[in-house]
């Protein structure tokens, strides 16, 4: 059985969770750790909504379920959850 391209999920990963539209303010201390990118590009100006990119290590995915859950909270759609890296490189 060949490892290659597995992954272990009770170590840290860098994680880009694609969600529509602005997080608020106040909750940045939350992602305080991940960038933050807001795309506002000809949609959002046509009158969708943009679409905001955290990108950032996450623990675990205990971590990355309990981060779902906040943003889940704010009623935000998530578009996407993209694990883009083991940080050890496993």
């Amino acid at each position: 059985m060949s490892l290659q391209g597995r992954h272990y999920f009770d170590r840290p990963a860098v994680y880009q969770i694609r969600l529509q539209g602005r997080l608020p303010p106040d909750w940045s201390d939350a992602v305080a750790a991940m960038a933050i990118e807001v795309t506002t590009d000809t949609a959002a100006e046509a009158g969708e909504k943009p679409v905001t990119a955290l990108r950032g290590e996450v623990a675990d995915q205990a971590a990355l379920r309990g981060l779902l859950n906040e943003i889940y909270a704010l009623q935000m759609t998530i578009l996407s959850v993209v694990r883009v890296e083991d940080v050890y490189g496993s």
